[in-house]
């Protein structure tokens, strides 16, 4: 059974990056790619998709494993299948 995962955890020394899910235990995090359908969102913008292009980097090179996916997808249990499948 998956353990209950930790919300917002900062995850990198130098930068206020935080993980939307987290299983420490695990070094796994899940990402929500909120806001695709708002205009002028912050997944709609260069400067936030930039933004998260290295977040995601980052957390790759400290070893961590990372899933993203849209609401939709956490809504309708596809990340959750994903994310069993990962651990």
């Amino acid at each position: 059974m998956l353990p209950i995962p930790k919300r917002g955890v900062k995850f990198h020394p130098a930068r206020d990056w935080r993980f939307d899910y987290y299983w420490p235990e695990l070094r796994f995090a899940l990402e929500v790619e909120g806001g695709q359908s708002v205009p002028g969102g912050h997944h709609q913008r260069r400067g936030g998709y930039e933004a998260d292009c290295l977040k995601y980097a980052e957390a790759a090179l400290m070893g961590f494993t990372l899933l993203r996916f849209t609401s939709k997808q956490v809504f309708d249990g596809t990340a959750l299948e994903y994310v069993e499948r990962a651990v």
